[in-house]
């Protein structure tokens, strides 16, 4: 190494020791007076702190947010029966208005609902998402034959 790297190198921490011991041979006056000090409220002088009394505890310490506790109630408030449609009843239309499919994932939204290959609508199950078609099949008991049915995306077909 060079000599005046090492200069450099040293030449900060001998200024640093050069100026710590000026400061301390130079007696600093403090910034503010005594009458400031005082008036800014605070005084260099002993500070002497009350001491501190005992605290009592209040035995019915209660939380400061209510919980209102709401029995369980049945589910569902109206018999199944009447929710379900009856075998005369229309079926509901389905409608698909948006098809996704990506890499290890599709989904599509069916009347406003987000659905995904294996949901279920009604007794109908998602079996395949495709890009512009969902194919339904329908739950009915073992022994029968299952029907299907393909919705296509809105707007085409």
């Amino acid at each position: 190494m060079g000599r005046s790297k090492i200069i450099l190198i040293a030449l900060p921490f001998l200024l640093i020791i050069v100026s710590l011991l000026t400061m301390k041979l130079i007696n600093f006056k403090p910034a503010l007076t005594l009458e400031e000090m005082r008036v800014a409220g605070f005084v260099p002088e002993r500070i002497e702190l009350p001491e501190r009394g005992r605290i009592a505890a209040v035995k019915d310490l209660r939380s400061p947010i209510e919980i209102v506790k709401v029995p369980p109630q049945g589910f569902p408030p109206v018999p199944l029966s009447a929710m379900a449609p009856q075998n005369g009843e229309k079926p509901v239309e389905l409608k698909v208005s948006m098809i996704v499919v990506s890499e290890g994932r599709r989904m599509a939204i069916m009347n406003g609902l987000v659905v995904n290959e294996g949901d279920s609508i009604g007794r109908m199950r998602i079996t395949k998402i495709e890009r512009n078609r969902i194919l339904l099949t329908e739950h009915r008991e073992q022994n029968t034959e299952q029907r299907t049915r393909w919705v296509y995306l809105q707007g085409i077909k």
